[in-house]
């Protein structure tokens, strides 16, 4: 249950309350099936890309942090914009989930010399990952 200033007597959470954001649209394909197939109960949670969350708010995200989804940094990954929206949909908690590494693969990036600029789209980063063996 969670209260607030729109439910200050408070509000028990139903699926539509929860919201899971992903870098890649294969991302949210892979765990909409996963959530379909082995957690129907959790039917109405609302699986997107940042793009697609971008102005929505939900009292509870489930984050994957664009960087834990690739071994390479790309712009993709590291456009702050996208981290920014992803951890600000929330109206109650944010849950982040990462991988171990990305203190490295940031220090990786900076000794590489590369500039966090430039716009990849989602579909070519995901086929990147995608084309590497890496699932994304």
């Amino acid at each position: 249950m969670t209260t607030c200033e729109k439910a200050p007597d408070g509000h028990v959470l139903e699926s539509c309350d929860i919201a899971i954001g992903t870098a890649h649209r294969i991302q949210a394909h892979r765990i909409r099936a996963l959530l379909a197939r082995e957690y129907p109960v959790l039917h109405g949670i609302t699986v997107e890309t940042a793009n697609r969350l971008q102005g929505a708010e939900f009292r509870i995200t489930i984050v994957l942090h664009p960087l834990s989804d690739c071994g390479d940094a790309s712009a993709f990954h590291l456009e702050a914009g996208r981290l920014g929206v992803l951890t600000s949909r929330h109206r109650h908690a944010c849950i982040v989930v990462a991988r171990a590494g990305i203190p490295e693969l940031l220090d990786a990036h900076r000794v590489r010399g590369t500039a966090a600029s430039g716009e990849q789209g989602e579909a070519e980063t995901a086929g990147e990952c995608e084309a590497s063996g890496r699932t994304g």
